[in-house]
């Protein structure tokens, strides 16, 4: 016994022998060439990222000023190539900026005709129509970006972006020339976070190094322009070529690149580090795992000799924890709040406790049953096709009982490794309560947009993103513009504002969102066919149970006519007041007109209480608004109306009336009367049919 464990231990050194050495023989000639090409494979993608970054972060900027130059050059001062209107906007439009250091206006002759230049004047007697910068766009069309230059006196490196100026009829008449600070870029570079031994740099078409992440180019003895990287690989990544090797050698070492290109400037920008770096890494982490490979070969060994002779014990062991395994199993099974079930080829063969009692069958009844037998007949179909093709995402159908009452189940399987053989295991939980909320919830949508949809005042409901989530048709009405110019336009409602009333409303939206208390103001709009229109409005912050800021909830109302009204009221003060100050022989006649001032106010007291009535109506409405979203049920929500509608109504006798058109019966949700106590009625030739037939307001008088 003793001789057969020496040779089997012999021979399991030997095998951790073998298999050592073949794992060696592996690292060396396919681990070290794998990990090596797996460095270089993240370099490239980690530096391509970066340098993809770098570029469009800088193209995001240059085609920003770029954009903002064109726009400038369409503007009628420019198109008509007015000199004083093109310095006036200059000044007024405030371009120059931290990046842009001056802007200047070529005419079509090339000349310099005005700018933020100083003396302007000396530039003025020069023609440049054969400079690059005035060629190219004018010629061609196409805006130009210029070499970057040195400015020593001012410590300045910049260039320009020349942009073509077009006359209305689509000539050329100049060039816009807008002078660019490079400090800003030169900056990103040289702060951009980059890993160990690694660099980024910005090149100009002609090679010229205009930002570098590892040299102070400012420093530099000749200027910091006087660095260049002219070499043949650099000039073909210049050009355009794509066949440019990623690794090269300069400055006496290897190295490793990303190139990519400005779309804007057509500059190149390099990402690279020494290859010596990349390796010594992969060798680092070759000998972590060698010795790794070695500590692990020696402690298995160790611990293979020392249990050897205690792993039938160890079986069993094993054995016992799967048992207890599968009994776990078995008692969470029967705990859960889902019904289990375990089915083979669509046939049940398992089952929990909560199985049976969800659906009323025994756990024998349940045994040898196929998956659809528990289905309504309208998802049978669903359900089997998922149980064929092993479809592991959860999703709703409807289950039956033994009795054949049915519930909605939400069914999620999954294949599971059973006794040694793949089965299906399926959850169903029942869902019906959940289906409730979620058609509650559709009905109370439903309720808001019956509502809101059908309000004279135009409603609508902004996000904290300052976004619509809501708007009613009648802001077509009001406006002349639909919903969804102003879903898709979100800053329209401001531009319509009347540009007196542009900082009232702007003050005012700025704060919306901080009050909690109703807030309103009156403005003017103008309309899409050019009217112009008195708006009142009424605005409040709404938050959700949890103190959640859901956004802001507004109505606008069409007060135009009150406000004519208002204006002729004052006009009419204003003439009195004059005819007040005329001579003696007018008293008599003035007389008479305050009469009819006095008729005046009386109208003017009657508008102030009207206006009062409408704005406690508009507020109603919008609290009815806000009600349909906050309460959670229907019968809370009837409640919230009656309480709103008796601020301005006698609501001691009311109902909600609710027509069935397949019966001819009015159904009465929510019924409040002194004497009578009425659920139901037909409908036949009441007042409420009337009202409900014609769809128009009806106020019915004892007469």
């Amino acid at each position: 016994m003793k001789l057969k464990n020496k040779r089997w231990r012999f021979k399991l050194i030997s095998l951790f022998t073998v298999i050592l050495l073949a794992s060696m023989v592996v690292q060396i000639f396919y681990g070290i060439p794998y990990i090596r090409n797996r460095e270089i494979e993240n370099t490239k993608l980690y530096q391509d990222e970066i340098a993809n970054n770098i570029a469009r972060e800088l193209d995001v900027s240059l085609n920003r000023i770029k954009d903002r130059l064109q726009r400038m050059s369409t503007l009628p001062g420019f198109r008509n190539m007015d000199i004083n209107a093109m310095q006036n906007i200059l000044l007024e439009q405030e371009i120059i900026s931290e990046r842009i250091s001056s802007i200047a206006v070529m005419n079509h002759e090339g000349r310099f005709v005005c700018g933020t230049i100083k003396d302007i004047s000396d530039f003025a007697k020069k023609i440049y129509a054969d400079r690059p910068y005035f060629s190219i766009p004018f010629n061609e069309g196409k805006t130009h970006f210029t070499s970057p230059r040195y400015y020593a006196n001012e410590n300045l490196i910049a260039f320009s972006i020349c942009i073509p100026i077009e006359s209305e009829s689509g000539d050329r008449v100049g060039v816009l020339m807008g002078g660019m600070d490079l400090a800003d870029i030169i900056k990103r570079v040289e702060d951009y976070p980059l890993a160990k031994d690694r660099v980024a740099c910005i090149i100009s078409n002609e090679g010229i190094v205009v930002a570098h992440s590892g040299i102070d180019l400012y420093a530099l003895k000749e200027g910091p322009l006087s660095l260049s990287l002219d070499c043949d690989f650099i000039q073909s990544f210049l050009n355009g070529e794509i066949d440019i090797p990623m690794k090269h050698a300069h400055e006496g070492a290897d190295y490793y690149g990303s190139y990519t290109l400005l779309e804007s400037t057509n500059w190149g920008v390099i990402v690279e580090v020494p290859i010596k770096s990349i390796l010594s890494q992969s060798n680092i982490i070759y000998n972590r795992i060698v010795f790794f490979e070695i500590s692990i070969f020696i402690i298995a060994l160790i611990i293979t000799i020392i249990f050897a002779r205690q792993i039938t014990k160890a079986q069993r062991k094993a054995e016992d924890a799967l048992q207890k395994s599968e009994n776990r199993l078995n008692a969470f099974s029967d705990i859960s709040i889902d019904a289990i079930f375990f089915s083979d080829k669509g046939i049940c063969i398992e089952a929990n406790q909560r199985a049976s009692e969800l659906f009323g069958y025994s756990y024998n009844e349940l045994m040898g049953m196929f998956g659809t037998d528990v289905i309504a007949p309208e998802s049978k179909e669903l359900v089997s096709q998922n149980i064929l093709s092993g479809y592991e995402e959860p999703y709703d159908a409807i289950a039956q009982k033994k009795d054949g009452s049915r519930f909605y189940g939400e069914f999620h399987g999954k294949i599971y490794n059973y006794e040694g053989k793949n089965v299906r295991v399926t959850s169903v939980r029942d869902i019906t309560d959940r289906k409730k909320a979620e058609e509650a919830l559709k009905a109370n949508k439903e309720k808001f947009h019956t509502i809101a949809d059908f309000t004279q005042d135009w409603e609508y409901w902004i996000n904290p993103q300052d976004e619509f989530i809501y708007i009613s048709p009648s802001c077509k009405r009001i406006t002349g513009y639909s919903p969804n110019e102003f879903k898709q336009k979100p800053g329209l409602l401001t531009s319509i504002v009347h540009p007196d009333d542009v900082n009232i409303w702007k003050n005012h939206k700025h704060n919306a969102f901080d009050k909690t208390e109703i807030d309103a103001i009156d403005f003017r709009i103008i309309t899409k066919s050019g009217e112009e229109r008195w708006i009142g409005h009424i605005c409040q912050t709404v938050y959700n149970e949890n103190g959640v800021n859901l956004g802001v909830r507004g109505s606008n109302r069409d007060i135009t006519e009150r406000k004519l009204s208002e204006e002729k009221i004052i006009e009419k003060s204003k003439e009195l007041e004059k005819q007040f100050q005329k001579s003696e022989e007018q008293r008599i006649a003035t007389l008479s007109v305050l009469s009819d001032l006095n008729e005046t106010s009386k109208n003017l007291r009657l508008e102030v209480t009207e206006r009062k009535l409408a704005e406690q109506i508009q507020k109603v409405l919008y609290n009815i608004s806000n009600a349909v979203i906050t309460t959670e049920s229907f019968d809370e929500l009837t409640k919230r109306i009656h309480e709103e509608l008796d601020t301005i109504i006698d609501t001691t006798n009311f109902y909600f009336a609710l027509y069935d058109s397949k019966t001819d019966i009015i159904s009465l949700p929510f019924f409040k009367d002194e004497n009578d106590s009425i659920t139901s009625f037909p409908a036949g030739k009441t007042l409420c049919h009337y009202v409900i037939r014609t769809n128009r307001s009806l106020l019915a008088t004892k007469e």
